[in-house]
């Protein structure tokens, strides 16, 4: 498990360095929380630049996936009634990139090639 976890770690890691000056926002985790690395969400600055990523991702055969979506208040057996502003904009502009303990170098460095060419 501990070797699992990390290579997830490595993989969040390389992520984070080399995205670090692309336009996206990571979870700010508190000083002394610990990680399962079971996701990797990214914030895009807006819904169509994040679906932009995720169309060009998918042309390559990389499958991100979105993250709570739609907001859980917009869930269609819900009370359409009650509007989360908050919830339902970070809902549309989040991704979670590909992170397995399996994932090769080569694959990591190709979802960040390909995602900062769509953020130019």
């Amino acid at each position: 498990m501990e070797m699992i976890l990390s290579k997830r770690e490595a993989v969040s890691k390389r992520y984070e360095e080399l995205l670090s000056n692309v336009k996206i926002t990571f979870i700010k985790w508190r000083k002394g929380a610990t990680r399962n690395y079971s996701y990797f969400p990214v914030l895009f600055p807006s819904h169509q630049i994040m679906t932009q990523v995720k169309e060009a991702l998918e042309k390559n055969k990389i499958f991100p996936r979105r993250y709570f979506y739609p907001s859980l208040n917009k869930l269609p057996y819900l009370d359409h009634l009650v509007t989360m502003p908050v919830a339902e904009d970070i809902a549309d502009r989040i991704l979670c990139l590909p992170l397995s303990h399996n994932i090769s170098g080569f694959d990591v460095d190709r979802i960040i090639e390909i995602i900062i060419k769509e953020m130019l």
